[in-house]
């Protein structure tokens, strides 16, 4: 006899819970999506934004608003949040945000099925919670050009149905460290529209040369076992999420020594004008 799916319950139990969680709660917003409707029409809501406070493994199980800063200072996020939520309906195309080469096509359990695009100069982006993957290990992907469609899957969402929404976790790293696309006190930003991320309109030249020398993820991890903040948070995700190969230009820390790589937003111009924040 076959084991039965976790109840709801389990799931919940299985997640660190804490009550302000309730202010990530989107009775209305979250019904309405899995329906279908685009809330805000073309301009994307964000649902979470990246925790500029996280000292911690990415996704753990956690899904609570306590110590969490968003990079305007606010709590549009939870605790240990290393991407960017953007409320999407169930299907909808998912677009690269800047030309590169797909390394990681797999699945896991908080954020479901995924894929990792190298865009070379040791900047990457990952695509989470997706219903469907339209590329393979090993092929070059243009910016704006459609690689998943974005889904509900992953403990993230489905412990809290219909009440968090459908959305895109995406994520950028930079030498396998997790980073946020929006500026924060050291950084400028990853947008190529700064705080008013658009898709490409295919006409500006944003993307980098993709010839770089390429990194085992073994030697990076290596690299990272001698850093204490690395060693401490970034080490076990690494082993399970990363690709086997990353690009990398030697030092982490020089992150402002190379040419910045310019992001647009992962969806089609055709469906979305921009994002829209709460």
């Amino acid at each position: 006899m076959s084991e039965s799916a976790p109840s709801i319950g389990a799931k919940l139990r299985a997640i660190d819970f804490h009550p302000r969680t309730l202010s990530l709660v989107r009775p209305l917003t979250g019904p309405l999506t899995y329906l279908g409707w685009r809330v805000r029409g073309d301009r994307v809501p964000v649902y979470a934004f990246f925790d500029h406070t996280s000292r911690a493994i990415a996704y753990p199980l956690r899904f609570a608003v306590t110590t969490c800063r968003d990079w305007r200072g606010l709590q549009l996020t939870y605790d240990k949040h290393l991407g960017t939520d953007f409320i999407v309906p169930l299907g909808t195309p998912v677009t690269a945000a800047a030309k590169g080469v797909v390394l990681k096509v797999s699945e896991e359990p908080v954020g479901g099925p995924y894929l990792w695009v190298d865009h070379g100069g040791g900047f990457s982006t990952t695509y989470h919670h997706l219903s469907q993957v339209l590329v393979r290990e090993g092929q070059e992907v243009a910016r704006g050009e459609v690689i998943a469609r974005s889904g509900g899957r992953g403990l993230a969402i489905e412990s809290f149905f219909p009440l968090v929404p459908p959305h895109l976790h995406f994520g950028l790293v930079i030498d396998g460290v997790p980073a946020d696309p929006f500026p924060g006190p050291d950084s400028p930003g990853f947008w190529a529209d700064g705080v008013d991320p658009r898709p490409y309109d295919f006409e500006q030249d944003l993307d980098l040369d993709l010839s770089y020398a390429g990194i085992e993820k073994r030697e990076l991890l290596a690299l990272f076992a001698e850093d204490e903040v690395l060693a401490s948070n970034f080490i076990p995700p690494m082993e399970v999420l990363a690709p086997e190969h990353l690009s990398y230009r030697g030092n982490w820390r020089a992150l402002f020594d190379r040419p910045a790589l310019r992001l647009s937003l992962p969806f089609r111009a055709e469906e979305v004008r921009g994002i829209v924040y709460p």
